[in-house]
């Protein structure tokens, strides 16, 4: 991004959240303003990937903006603080709507900083979880387009289980992450049993031993 200077107050409006204090918000070089550098730039990191439609022919730039949210927000597993703050951004952008490839990648990131949620400590690891439980409604949404970050958060976050499950009760089509989710779940609700049969009669193999995994714990005997 070669953005090495601080940032200054960001104009949050389109993001639906207040402007927000980046020097104070804590990463793993130190404040998320810029001033240690490119590498902790945040702001500037969810600018590009806000406007990734306008960025798409210079693909390093969008490769920087995600290093910047992957190794200041989470370094060698550890989440830090920052990416509290960063976290309804990245809602509000795949809110805004953009690419379905970069979609995925937030939703990717997002399913990571869940992950490692656990590394924060007690009154900052619940506000991660209660933000990630204010958005279940979203997160439910990207069910047959996201199904790998949703079901990575779901096996985290219990309160998204019932809900996942029941929006699985009417599905007509399954995806074999989602099936393997469903197997450490261990639940197999409405139609799956009979999808799994289908994907498992199919010719892709990844699909086949997924289906296969599933229907050895729930099929019929």
């Amino acid at each position: 991004m070669g953005r090495f200077d601080p940032t200054g107050p960001v104009d949050a409006a389109a993001y639906s959240v207040a402007s927000l204090r980046w020097e104070t918000q804590v990463g793993a070089l130190g404040p998320s303003d810029g001033s240690a550098g490119a590498a902790s730039n945040v702001p500037s990191a969810l600018s590009v990937l806000r406007h990734a439609q306008l960025y798409l022919p210079f693909p390093d730039e969008i490769e920087e903006a995600f290093g910047v949210l992957r190794r200041h927000a989470l370094h060698d597993g550890e989440l830090f603080p920052v990416a509290l703050a960063t976290l309804p951004f990245l809602f509000a952008t795949l809110r805004a709507g953009t690419p379905p490839m970069i979609a995925e990648r937030i939703t990717d990131l997002i399913a990571e900083y869940t992950a490692a949620s656990f590394t924060l400590d007690g009154a900052l690891r619940s506000r991660f979880l209660d933000l990630i439980v204010s958005h279940s409604r979203e997160i439910l949404r990207w069910l047959g387009k996201h199904d790998r970050a949703l079901c990575a958060i779901a096996l985290r976050v219990p309160e998204l289980r019932t809900d996942l499950l029941a929006a699985l009760s009417s599905v007509e089509a399954v995806s074999p992450v989602v099936l393997l989710a469903l197997v450490d779940l261990g639940a197999a609700p409405g139609r799956t049993v009979e999808l799994a049969q289908q994907l498992a009669a199919g010719e892709d193999e990844a699909a086949r031993r997924s289906a296969a995994a599933f229907l050895a714990r729930f099929g019929p005997r």
